[in-house]
């Protein structure tokens, strides 16, 4: 029961995602057919989910989580889909050179519209190095190696 009542209180503190994501499973194959059909067979990578407690809001953590994954789309030379719930974050992603390739209303009591979004990747004519951090412990005078 205690794990139900923790789940509950992550929905709740995420907002509205209860109904979003109901309609995200039941949708499911329609999406996985939507996604196939955009990528037309190519390899890419995908983002499931960028997600920040509201109270770690506003100091760029989604930016730089959504940078790190560009950077290894430019290296790798593959295009990154993201699946997106909400009109607001789409206005986000077109400032990083995302493009919304198709959309489907989920759910028309809900005003759920999913966006299929696709970046292609940017050629580089030098490679450069990722640089990784555990989660747990970044230094505090490291310096920044993500660029929004």
């Amino acid at each position: 029961m205690g794990s139900i009542m923790t789940k509950r209180r992550l929905l709740d503190v995420l907002g509205g995602i209860t109904s979003t994501m109901r309609s995200t499973f039941i949708h499911n194959r329609q999406l996985a057919r939507m996604r196939k059909n955009i990528m037309k067979g190519r390899r890419h990578l995908m983002i499931n989910f960028i997600g920040v407690l509201p109270s770690e809001r506003k100091q760029s953590i989604g930016t730089h989580l959504l940078q790190y994954v560009l950077n290894i789309s430019d290296q790798t030379e593959l295009p990154v889909f993201f699946e997106v719930w909400d009109g607001a974050y789409v206005r986000w992603l077109q400032r990083f050179g995302f493009t919304i390739e198709d959309q489907k209303t989920l759910s028309e009591k809900d005003s759920i519209t999913i966006y299929c979004m696709v970046r292609e990747p940017l050629s580089s004519q030098s490679p450069t190095t990722i640089k990784t951090h555990s989660l747990n412990h970044i230094d505090e005078g490291e310096a920044d190696t993500f660029r929004p």
